[in-house]
């Protein structure tokens, strides 16, 4: 079998567990393995959340968002192995300032679907031109009490190794882009101490460098990981991304990274 064909062959095990009719997702199962702080709520009946009150929050309805876990190939002499694009996110002050991320944001009035919102997402933070992506499907959406986002995450791919894709980060929103292979989480799985809402909490998360991989972003590669547990890996170093450096204003720069993607 090719490396070619191992990848494809990949992507159709992946979408078989996404879009079988009648095959319940891990979700919940999974996400609580690297759940910071319990068993997560069960969405409704209409698709949404309500906050449970937790010191002093007063409950609210979610907000829905959507990420993107693009699947890269990269062939080499020891195999084939899959990289996924992550962000560093700004330290801008926010919830989430300075976290290991994927793409992704909160829904636009404007977007028919919430595989264009993680799309579109990728093309303003990290300057994905989208056109030669697939979507495969959805995982199961995940809700994150702190910034009162329902995240739905979209699987995609391209057959474009991730270190010839030209990156260029938002730098309101992202300090870097970092390539992540699936195969590499295998055995990092642990606990940090990291302060959580204000409190000093011992939570579950992969070691990763520069920074440790938990949260909501870690509950979702969980899920991920279940579905196929076996993702090929090599020793070789992880790819160098190509990065262009922003150039005018960040809205510009967003309206020129628009482009379509094919779905299947």
């Amino acid at each position: 079998m090719t490396q070619d064909q191992e990848f494809r062959l990949l992507l159709d095990n992946l979408g078989r567990r996404l879009n079988t009719p009648g095959e319940a997702l891990p979700g919940a199962r999974a996400h609580t393995t690297m759940d910071p702080l319990g068993t997560r709520e069960p969405p409704g009946p209409s698709g949404e959340r309500r906050q449970k009150t937790r010191r002093g929050e007063a409950p609210g309805i979610y907000r829905e968002s959507a990420v993107l876990i693009l699947l890269t190939p990269r062939p080499g002499p020891e195999g084939l192995e899959v990289f996924i694009p992550l962000i560093e996110r700004a330290r801008d002050g926010g919830p989430h300032a300075g976290q290991i991320a994927l793409p992704g944001g909160g829904r636009d009035p404007r977007d028919t679907s919430l595989e264009e919102t993680a799309l579109r997402e990728a093309r303003e933070e990290i300057g994905l031109a989208t056109g030669g992506c697939t979507v495969l499907g959805r995982l199961s959406p995940l809700a994150v009490a702190v910034s009162s986002y329902l995240i739905t995450p979209i699987l995609a791919w391209t057959e474009a190794p991730l270190e010839s894709i030209p990156l260029c980060p938002n730098p309101r929103e992202v300090a870097r882009i970092l390539p992540l292979s699936p195969g590499r989480l295998s055995g990092t799985e642990g606990t940090v101490s990291l302060e959580v809402r204000g409190v000093l909490r011992s939570v579950p998360a992969y070691h990763l460098t520069p920074r440790p991989l938990w949260g909501a972003t870690a509950m979702i590669f969980a899920e991920l990981l279940s579905l196929l547990p076996r993702w090929p890996r090599t020793s070789l170093a992880e790819p160098a991304l190509t990065i262009t450096p922003p150039r005018g204003e960040p809205e510009a720069q967003d309206a020129r990274r628009a482009s379509d993607c094919s779905g299947g």
